[in-house]
């Protein structure tokens, strides 16, 4: 399914078909150096580490994973029969969730040049993720309603590079069609829950702009809760959650 992730980049496709242009001797010498490249060898390791680790990357369409079940609550009409989102949303199985039907893979691909170093990307990213999710796995929102938190991934917004992201943009990136706003969760005027406050932390050190954003939710029951923080190229990533409004 990733052509690019399995045969590595354009470049190296071309020079695979150049190398058997060569007659005999030649072409399999040939073959065997671009096969036992050393950014060939990479590849095949951060793309196997990864899925050792974490498994393939694939579309969930059923809303099924984690996130996609988070996913599913956002997608629920509510007692006027209005959707939240003017867009389709796509999930993926490594906590991507967009409007758009790209592939992380490609994306990463595209992003750095290499397959080397997206599926690099990728792994490093996923861990993250991982490690943030069981940071938080006994915490939720403010009640006992609340969902658990989930990974959450998007592309990027198109914003002033390196600008924190503003909640009206997140909004306009993710297609709510209610009013996001900044949020806090589980903090007081004394400070955050401490479990929590070492999560955003950790996360603050992978990323920058850490904020946190939420629905205002209106005649909404179960809104979108946000916690996220900024790669370089704008690439937002943290964990999501639903709230319950009691």
């Amino acid at each position: 399914m990733y052509t690019l992730g399995s045969e590595g980049t354009p470049a190296d496709v071309h020079k695979r078909k150049r190398c058997t242009n060569v007659p005999g001797l030649i072409t399999q010498m040939c073959i065997f150096a671009l096969f036992s490249s050393p950014s060939h060898a990479a590849n095949n390791v951060w793309r196997e580490r990864y899925i050792s680790d974490f498994g393939q990357i694939l579309p969930d369409p059923n809303l099924q994973t984690p996130t996609g079940k988070i996913v599913k609550y956002w997608l629920e009409p509510n007692v006027f029969n209005k959707t939240m989102f003017s867009k389709p949303l796509e999930v993926w199985n490594n906590g991507y969730v967009s409007t758009t039907n790209r592939s992380p893979v490609e994306y990463e691909v595209n992003l750095t040049g290499s397959s080397v170093l997206g599926w690099k990307a990728l792994y490093r990213q996923q861990s993250v993720l991982r490690n943030l999710t069981l940071q938080l796995q006994n915490i939720t929102d403010t009640s006992e309603s609340d969902y658990p938190f989930q990974p959450f991934v998007t592309f990027p917004a198109k914003q002033v590079p390196g600008n924190a992201i503003t909640a009206a943009e997140f909004g306009a990136l993710m297609g709510i069609t209610a009013e996001v706003v900044p949020w806090h969760i589980n903090c007081s005027p004394d400070g955050c829950d401490s479990v929590l406050k070492a999560a955003l932390d950790y996360l603050g050190k992978h990323t920058k702009n850490v904020q946190q954003f939420s629905v205002d939710y209106g005649w909404w029951v179960k809104y979108p809760t946000f916690v996220v923080g900024q790669r370089s190229d704008g690439t937002l990533l943290g964990v999501c959650s639903t709230e319950i409004a009691t």
